[in-house]
């Protein structure tokens, strides 16, 4: 079976302040939405999610309205609402975050192979 592909590449303007967060192992992680505007100027609004050294960075850089490169991947999260029934949302994950105002120097960029 050969592998597939999940890459995503995005630039945007964040549509409000991070949330930072600390998960209960204690890895840091910043959660913000990307307004995308596309085809006739819509705007398609995604979810991110930052990891670690990415999450310092964006807790530092980015707030409200700050335009930014996403590259990452695509993750679709399942969960129950509150009436019983099945959902699921999807985010991306960063893996490169470039600043495109802003401070200059602190972008993030990993290479690395998935």
């Amino acid at each position: 079976m050969s592998k597939g592909l999940n890459e995503i590449q995005l630039i945007g303007n964040l549509g409000r302040d991070p949330e930072i967060k600390t998960t209960q192992s204690g890895k840091k992680l910043a959660k913000f939405s990307l307004g995308v505007n596309g085809y006739r100027d819509e705007t398609t609004w995604v979810n991110v999610v930052a990891w670690e050294k990415k999450a310092d960075l964006v807790e530092k850089n980015l707030a409200k309205g700050s335009k930014v490169y996403i590259s990452g991947r695509l993750q679709q999260n399942n969960y129950e609402r509150k009436d019983g029934t099945k959902a699921h949302r999807f985010s991306v994950v960063a893996r490169n975050i470039i600043f495109l105002d802003g401070k200059k120097g602190d972008n993030y960029k990993e290479e690395e192979e998935f």
